[in-house]
């Protein structure tokens, strides 16, 4: 997990970033690492930012991939 985000009105994001996913080797080294960090964050939201979303891709329950001009406006759907 490259980093934690605690917001003022208390959510939580885990969030890891990775500039390409289409190879489905960093798309699921990517998952992982958020996996693994959510055993000590259960409430926490996960998120994978990168720069484009590839367009057909799914992701595990519970992970959300938004691009990172998307992260950044919050203009992110879970």
């Amino acid at each position: 997990m490259d980093f934690l985000a605690r917001h003022a009105d208390g959510r939580v994001d885990l969030v890891q970033v990775c500039a390409n996913i289409d190879q489905p080797e960093t798309l699921a080294r990517e998952i992982r690492a958020l996996h693994d960090a959510a055993s000590e964050f259960p409430m926490a939201r996960n998120i994978l930012i990168t720069l484009d979303r590839p367009p057909a891709i799914s992701t595990p329950p519970g992970i959300t991939i938004a691009e990172a001009r998307d992260w950044l406006l919050e203009d992110i759907k879970p």
